[in-house]
Protein backbone atom coordinates (compact mmCIF):
# COMPACT_ATOMS: atom_id res chain seq x y z
CA UNK A 1 0.00 0.00 0.00
CA UNK A 2 1.45 3.83 -0.96
CA UNK A 3 1.41 5.77 2.08
CA UNK A 4 3.08 9.06 3.00
CA UNK A 5 5.43 10.29 6.37
CA UNK A 6 7.21 13.32 7.36
CA UNK A 7 10.39 12.35 8.18
CA UNK A 8 12.93 14.98 9.24
CA UNK A 9 15.76 13.20 7.30
CA UNK A 10 16.11 10.94 4.52
CA UNK A 11 15.26 7.60 5.47
CA UNK A 12 17.28 4.18 5.47
CA UNK A 13 16.42 1.73 2.33
CA UNK A 14 13.91 0.17 5.27
CA UNK A 15 11.77 0.78 7.97
CA UNK A 16 10.40 -1.48 10.89
CA UNK A 17 7.92 -0.98 13.32
CA UNK A 18 6.61 -3.89 15.34
CA UNK A 19 2.96 -3.45 16.56
CA UNK A 20 1.93 -6.99 19.21
CA UNK A 21 2.37 -9.19 16.70
CA UNK A 22 3.01 -7.66 13.68
CA UNK A 23 5.89 -6.10 11.57
CA UNK A 24 5.37 -2.98 9.35
CA UNK A 25 7.42 -2.44 6.68
CA UNK A 26 8.16 0.50 4.71
CA UNK A 27 10.57 0.94 2.06
CA UNK A 28 10.75 2.36 -1.57
CA UNK A 29 10.63 5.96 -0.25
CA UNK A 30 10.77 9.16 -2.58
CA UNK A 31 10.49 12.52 -1.98
CA UNK A 32 7.47 14.24 -2.30
CA UNK A 33 7.39 18.37 -3.02
CA UNK A 34 5.59 20.29 -0.28
CA UNK A 35 2.15 21.24 -1.65
CA UNK A 36 2.42 25.27 -1.44
CA UNK A 37 -1.42 25.63 -2.69
CA UNK A 38 -4.12 26.47 -0.08
CA UNK A 39 -7.32 25.14 -0.48
CA UNK A 40 -8.49 28.66 -1.72
CA UNK A 41 -5.75 28.62 -4.08
CA UNK A 42 -3.23 30.70 -2.84
CA UNK A 43 -0.06 30.10 -1.95
CA UNK A 44 0.91 28.85 1.33
CA UNK A 45 4.45 28.44 3.41
CA UNK A 46 4.37 24.50 4.59
CA UNK A 47 4.43 24.38 8.63
CA UNK A 48 6.79 21.83 8.97
CA UNK A 49 10.91 21.54 8.25
CA UNK A 50 10.17 17.81 7.80
CA UNK A 51 10.18 16.64 4.30
CA UNK A 52 7.44 14.37 2.87
CA UNK A 53 8.43 11.13 1.44
CA UNK A 54 6.09 8.52 -0.43
CA UNK A 55 6.77 4.78 0.30
CA UNK A 56 5.48 1.48 0.15
CA UNK A 57 3.86 0.12 3.61
CA UNK A 58 3.24 -4.14 4.12
CA UNK A 59 2.44 -5.89 7.03
CA UNK A 60 3.24 -9.07 8.11
CA UNK A 61 1.37 -10.84 10.69
CA UNK A 62 2.68 -13.83 13.20
CA UNK A 63 5.48 -15.45 11.34
CA UNK A 64 8.51 -12.55 10.72
CA UNK A 65 10.62 -15.19 8.84
CA UNK A 66 12.71 -14.21 5.26
CA UNK A 67 10.22 -16.46 3.37
CA UNK A 68 7.17 -14.90 5.17
CA UNK A 69 8.99 -11.13 4.59
CA UNK A 70 9.27 -11.56 0.77
CA UNK A 71 5.46 -13.67 0.44
CA UNK A 72 4.14 -10.41 1.80
CA UNK A 73 5.40 -7.95 -0.32
CA UNK A 74 4.94 -10.34 -3.60
CA UNK A 75 1.50 -10.95 -2.48
CA UNK A 76 0.74 -7.40 -1.57
CA UNK A 77 1.47 -7.11 -6.22
CA UNK A 78 0.26 -9.72 -6.84
CA UNK A 79 -2.74 -12.21 -6.13
CA UNK A 80 -2.15 -16.12 -6.84
CA UNK A 81 -4.76 -15.85 -9.49
CA UNK A 82 -2.60 -13.12 -11.07
CA UNK A 83 0.63 -15.49 -10.19
CA UNK A 84 -0.94 -18.99 -11.94
CA UNK A 85 -1.97 -16.35 -14.73
CA UNK A 86 1.80 -14.95 -15.37
CA UNK A 87 3.32 -18.27 -14.88
CA UNK A 88 0.71 -20.04 -17.14
CA UNK A 89 0.90 -17.55 -19.50
CA UNK A 90 4.78 -17.43 -19.79
CA UNK A 91 4.69 -21.27 -20.01
CA UNK A 92 3.12 -20.71 -23.29
CA UNK A 93 5.09 -18.48 -24.75
CA UNK A 94 8.41 -19.87 -24.02
CA UNK A 95 6.69 -23.26 -25.91
CA UNK A 96 8.55 -22.82 -29.28
CA UNK A 97 5.75 -25.70 -30.29
CA UNK A 98 3.05 -23.30 -29.48
CA UNK A 99 1.66 -21.61 -32.65
CA UNK A 100 -1.80 -19.45 -31.48
CA UNK A 101 0.19 -17.08 -30.00
CA UNK A 102 1.60 -14.11 -32.06
CA UNK A 103 4.77 -12.65 -31.63
CA UNK A 104 2.95 -9.53 -29.93
CA UNK A 105 1.14 -11.83 -27.02
CA UNK A 106 4.40 -14.04 -26.14
CA UNK A 107 6.40 -10.25 -25.72
CA UNK A 108 3.47 -9.00 -23.41
CA UNK A 109 3.34 -12.19 -21.47
CA UNK A 110 7.65 -12.54 -21.35
CA UNK A 111 7.07 -8.97 -20.35
CA UNK A 112 4.70 -9.49 -17.27
CA UNK A 113 6.76 -12.88 -16.55
CA UNK A 114 9.84 -10.22 -16.16
CA UNK A 115 7.79 -7.74 -14.08
CA UNK A 116 6.89 -10.48 -11.53
CA UNK A 117 10.28 -11.53 -11.55
CA UNK A 118 11.53 -8.37 -10.69
CA UNK A 119 9.08 -7.78 -7.99
CA UNK A 120 10.35 -11.09 -6.35
CA UNK A 121 13.89 -10.02 -6.57
CA UNK A 122 13.18 -6.59 -4.78
CA UNK A 123 11.24 -8.61 -2.13
CA UNK A 124 14.22 -10.50 -1.52
CA UNK A 125 16.52 -7.69 -1.20
CA UNK A 126 14.11 -6.18 1.26
CA UNK A 127 13.98 -9.06 3.13
CA UNK A 128 17.58 -9.54 3.24
CA UNK A 129 18.15 -5.84 4.88
CA UNK A 130 15.22 -6.83 7.82
CA UNK A 131 17.03 -10.02 8.35
CA UNK A 132 20.00 -8.25 8.94
CA UNK A 133 18.27 -5.64 11.12
CA UNK A 134 17.46 -8.16 13.75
Amino acid sequence: MKVFMNLAEAPSSVITRKEGTMLRLFFDFAEVPPSTEGTDGSTTTPATTDKQYSCTNVDIEGDRSYNSIVAAIVSANYTSDDVQAILANYTMAIDSTNTTLTDDKKAEYKAEYEAFQNVRTHAKAIADVVSQMG
